[in-house]
C-alpha cells in the first residue's frame, strides 16, 4: 500500500521594509524581499545613503507599507508664491523654514530617520520632530532645494504630511508661553529666598541671622513681590472669575493660603518679630505652577481645535481645453471643470459632469455607505469619492458652500459655558467652607490668649488645608484617563467627559446606520401576528429606505 507524505508547508519571506508579509511574486531587490514597490523604492534609497540602520532603531520591524500609487502633478501647486508665503513660517535668501503634520509618526525609528533628512536631501540644514504633536519642523536652503523637493522626499518615505486648507488660512496663534515665564520667575525667586532663609534653619548662623536677619527678610519680600504680582497671578484670576459668576473652584482656596501667607510674612518683617515664610510662600506657587504646566502640556497634545478647513484639501486638479493643472483651492472660482481622483474630497459645491460618482458623505452626514451619482446631479462639498476619477463643474465658491454654511450656522457656535463641573471643584465648595470654619474657630480660640498666635493659627489652618495635592493630582488624573481612553481607539473631546461618564447610565447612538452591520443584524417581530396587507405596507416603506436594519426588515 503506497505512503502518503504531508505536503510541505509554503515557506513565505516576509517585507524588510514594513514587515508584512509577501505573496509568492515578491520583489527582489539588495537580497531581500520586498512587498510592494513603495516599500522596496524605501529601502533602496535609504540604503544608497547608508541609513539602513534605520530598521535596527525599535522593534518590531518599523517600516510602513507605502502606497505605491503616484499621481503626477500632485505637489505642484507647491510651486506656487502664495501658497509658499502662506505655508512658510519664515524665509530669506538663505533659509525657509515651516511646520508640518506627519500623521503616519508612530515608533522611535520614525523620528530617527525624520531628524536625518538632511542626509538624504542636502538641501535640508535641520529637521525637528515633535513626537506628541505629530509634528516636524523642517529648515531648508531655497537655492539648494524647494519646498515640494521636500514634501515630495517626506512622501517617497511613507511620511506624507497633512496640509490642508486650514494651513493658508489666517496665521495661527503661537503656543501660550506665559505659563514657561511664570514658572521661571517662581523658580530664580523661590533658590535665592530659600538661600537667604538658610541661617534661620542653623543655630551656627545666629550670629549671622541676628545681625542680617532684618535684612534678610526684606531682601525676601522684594523677591516675593514678582512671584505674589506675576506668577500666582493665574490663581487668584480664577478665583475671581469664580466668584463673578458665583461659584467656587479649587483655585479659591489656594489663593487663600497664599494671601494669608504672604500677609503673615510681611506682619513678621514688618513688626520685627521673624523673617516669615516667604520661601514656603514662593515654594508653594513653584511647586502647584509645575502642576499648572503638566495640565497645560497634557492638553496641548491632546486638543482638539480644528474646523472644516482641517479636512479640506489645498489644492485641486483644474481642467481646461489645453490641458490640466494644479492651483490652490482658495483660487478655485464658480464655473471652472475640476476632477477629483479615488478617496479626494470635493472641496466646493458642484455638478458632476462626467464619470460615475460614489461620494462618501460621512464627515458631514455620519452615513458610511458612499451615494451614487450620476451626471447632472449635485454634488455638496465635504463629499469623498470613491472609485474612478470624476469631473465637476463648480456652482459655489468654497466660502458659500453648503458645508461652510452648515459649519458656520450659529447652533454650532454656542458660547463655552462650564456646565459640567470636575469632581475637584464640586468637593472644592464644601472643602472651602469647612477650612473657612475651622480657621474662624482657631482665632476665636486663640484671639484672648495671644493675639499673635490667632495670627499664626488662621494663617496654619490655611496653608496646610490648602488643596494643592487636588490641584497637582487633577490634570495627572484626566490627562491619564485621557491617554488611557486613546490607546483603546477611544477619542474624547476633553477631559471633563471622561468624568462625566462616570455618571453615565444610558448612552444613546445617533445615525445608527454607522455603526449597523446587515450581516449581523437580526429583526425579530413579538406582538399580534401581522395580516398579509399590514406586512405588505411596512415591506413597501422599509424598501424605500437605506438604513441598514430597513433593509434587513425588508
Amino acid at each position: 500500500m503506497p505512503t502518503l507524505l504531508a505536503p510541505e508547508p509554503l515557506t513565505r519571506s516576509t517585507c524588510a521594509h514594513c514587515g508584512d508579509e509577501c505573496a509568492d511574486d515578491a520583489l527582489i531587490s539588495h537580497g531581500q524581499s520586498f512587498c510592494c514597490a513603495g516599500c522596496r523604492t524605501v529601502y533602496e534609497l535609504l540604503a544608497e545613503n547608508n541609513l539602513c540602520s534605520y530598521y535596527s532603531v525599535s522593534e518590531p520591524q518599523p517600516g510602513q507599507k507605502i502606497p505605491a500609487m503616484e499621481l503626477p502633478g500632485r505637489f505642484d501647486y507647491l510651486d506656487s508664491d502664495i501658497v509658499q508665503t502662506q505655508l512658510l513660517a519664515f524665509r530669506s535668501d538663505t533659509r525657509a523654514r515651516l511646520t508640518l503634520q506627519i500623521p503616519q509618526m508612530h515608533c522611535a525609528s520614525c523620528i530617527w530617520l525624520l531628524e536625518r533628512l538632511y542626509q538624504l536631501n542636502p538641501g535640508v540644514q535641520e529637521s525637528q520632530v515633535n513626537f506628541l504633536r505629530k509634528e516636524i519642523a523642517i529648515s531648508y536652503h531655497p537655492g539648494q532645494t524647494t519646498l515640494k523637493d521636500v514634501v515630495k522626499l517626506l512622501a517617497a518615505l511613507g511620511y506624507e504630511p497633512q496640509i490642508t486648507l486650514a494651513e493658508l488660512g489666517p496665521a495661527q496663534a503661537g503656543p501660550d508661553r506665559t505659563i514657561y515665564y511664570r514658572l521661571g520667575l517662581a523658580a530664580f525667586c523661590f533658590g535665592n529666598v530659600m538661600l537667604l532663609a538658610f541661617p534661620d534653619y542653623f543655630s551656627f548662623t545666629e550670629e549671622l541671622a541676628t545681625n542680617f536677619g532684618q535684612f534678610f527678610g526684606y531682601l525676601s519680600l522684594v523677591l516675593a513681590l514678582p512671584v505674589l504680582a506675576y506668577s500666582a497671578r493665574g490663581f487668584y484670576e480664577s478665583a475671581w472669575q469664580g466668584l463673578r459668576h458665583r461659584y467656587i473652584n479649587l483655585d479659591f482656596p489656594i489663593s487663600l493660603g497664599l494671601s494669608a501667607l504672604f500677609l503673615t510674612s510681611v506682619h513678621d518683617i514688618i513688626t520685627r518679630n521673624g523673617p516669615g515664610y516667604l520661601d514656603s510662600f514662593t515654594g508653594l506657587v513653584f511647586f502647584m505652577l509645575i502642576g499648572k504646566w503638566a495640565q497645560q502640556h497634557t492638553y496641548d497634545a491632546l486638543r482638539f481645535d480644528r474646523d472644516f478647513t482641517s479636512y479640506f484639501p489645498v489644492a485641486v486638479t483644474v481642467l481646461s481645453p489645453e490641458s490640466e493643472r494644479t492651483i490652490s483651492v482658495k483660487e478655485l472660482r464658480v464655473g471652472q471643470r475640476i476632477r477629483v481622483r479615488h478617496q479626494e474630497v470635493v472641496p466646493a459645491d458642484a455638478v458632476l459632469m462626467q464619470g460615475a460618482g460614489q461620494i462618501d458623505y460621512s464627515f458631514v452626514l455620519g452615513e458610511s455607505e458612499p451615494v451614487a451619482k450620476v451626471a447632472g446631479e449635485l454634488v455638496y462639498a465635504g463629499g469623498r469619492q470613491v472609485g474612478e476619477s470624476v469631473e465637476l463643474e463648480v456652482v459655489r465658491e468654497v466660502s458659500q458652500g453648503y458645508l461652510t454654511q452648515l459649519w458656520n450656522n450659529p447652533v454650532f457656535q454656542k458660547a463655552e459655558k462650564q456646565t459640567l463641573e470636575t469632581y475637584a471643584n464640586k468637593v472644592g465648595r464644601y472643602f472651602v467652607a469647612l477650612t473657612l470654619v475651622l480657621a474662624t474657630g482657631a482665632v476665636l480660640y486663640w484671639y484672648p490668649r495671644d493675639p499673635q498666635m490667632a495670627l499664626r493659627a488662621f494663617t496654619s489652618v490655611l496653608v496646610i488645608a490648602c488643596p494643592c495635592a487636588l490641584s497637582l493630582a487633577t490634570p495627572f488624573a484626566l490627562g491619564a484617563a485621557l491617554r488611557v481612553f486613546g490607546r483603546r481607539n477611544f477619542y474624547l473631546k476633553n477631559s471633563v467627559v471622561a468624568e462625566t461618564l462616570a455618571r453615565a447610565n444610558t448612552i444613546v447612538f445617533d445615525k445608527t446606520g454607522t455603526l449597523t452591520e446587515v450581516s449581523r443584524s437580526q429583526a425579530e417581530y413579538y406582538g399580534t401576528p401581522l395580516t398579509t396587507q399590514q406586512q405588505a405596507l411596512i415591506a413597501a416603506v422599509a424598501g424605500h429606505s437605506t438604513h441598514p436594519l430597513s433593509q434587513r426588515i425588508a
